[in-house]
């Protein structure tokens, strides 16, 4: 696909470089969905230390793409971190505990996030 669009990954915007991962996911090119993973992963944590409250689009957003990324990867911890995050902005959401429930049934253990 970069063969075809040449993009610099630095500087082009993290939900496109969503997009064209979840592509890779599909089509499991895990090395180039992992390159741009780690890339989408460093501009999503930015946000979130710039603007905490960047959560308005439920599709677009750094915590949501942080969360798929994670699951993806199997970094259940680092989702669970995520989801964290988001427990202070909305302590009583039942999507987060279905988050950590799905996280702790992956990871195989037992979880508590508060």
């Amino acid at each position: 696909m970069l063969k075809k669009i040449p993009i610099d990954k630095e500087k082009t915007d993290f939900r496109l470089l969503m997009d064209m991962s979840r592509i890779y996911y599909s089509a499991r090119m895990m090395d180039k969905y992992k390159s741009l993973a780690a890339i989408i992963e460093q501009k999503s944590l930015k946000k979130i230390e710039e603007n905490a409250r960047d959560f308005n689009n439920p599709y677009y957003n750094p915590y949501n793409f942080l969360l798929e990324i994670y699951e993806n990867l199997g970094e259940y911890d680092k989702g669970l971190g995520i989801v964290q995050k988001l427990k202070v902005f909305f302590p009583n959401d039942p999507t987060l505990e279905q988050y950590v429930q799905r996280f702790d049934s992956l990871k195989g253990g037992s979880v508590k996030v508060k």
